[in-house]
């Protein structure tokens, strides 16, 4: 639940985490920017452990406004895959990069193409959705001038 405080001119979320993990997981943080259609992620973490209670309303855990840039370029595997008709893809970039992501078919024909312009450095995730193609093995692949990575997709309906 997010509550305005304007004597500090920020404001405080209240957020109940379930696990089924009794501890070992890593708590991590991010946010969607509906006005760049970006997911920023923070640096921050909390390592949890069952029972836990971290900050109130007097002593809270902040977040810094600083975004988390990855160290190296990467290519995220989708999520789900096999999918039905959506799946998700993560990308990383370290630094501003001209970025070209482009999805094809066994033949090596392109049959969708997610992304071509230039992106700053930081964490992505995008949605295809492939409702109008045909149940079978697609390859997604990311292009910088200074990366290049293929992963396997299975379209499944």
């Amino acid at each position: 639940e997010r509550m305005y405080f304007p004597f500090g001119d920020s404001y405080m979320y209240s957020v109940m985490v379930y696990s089924n993990q009794t501890d070992g997981e890593t708590f991590t943080f991010k946010y969607y920017d509906s006005a760049v259609g970006e997911i920023v992620e923070y640096a921050e973490t909390i390592d949890f452990i069952t029972d836990m209670i971290v900050g109130d309303g007097f002593n809270t855990f902040r977040l810094s406004r600083e975004v988390y840039i990855p160290t190296e370029f990467s290519l995220e595997r989708a999520y789900p895959n096999p999918f039905n008709p959506v799946t998700t893809i993560q990308y990383g970039l370290p630094v501003d990069a001209a970025v070209y992501i482009i999805i094809y078919d066994l033949q090596g024909r392109k049959t969708a193409e997610l992304v071509n312009e230039l992106k700053t450095a930081g964490y992505y995730t995008l949605k295809w959705d492939a409702s109008d193609h045909a149940s079978g093995i697609y390859f997604v692949k990311l292009m910088t001038s200074e990366f290049t990575k293929t992963q396997k997709l299975m379209l499944v309906k």
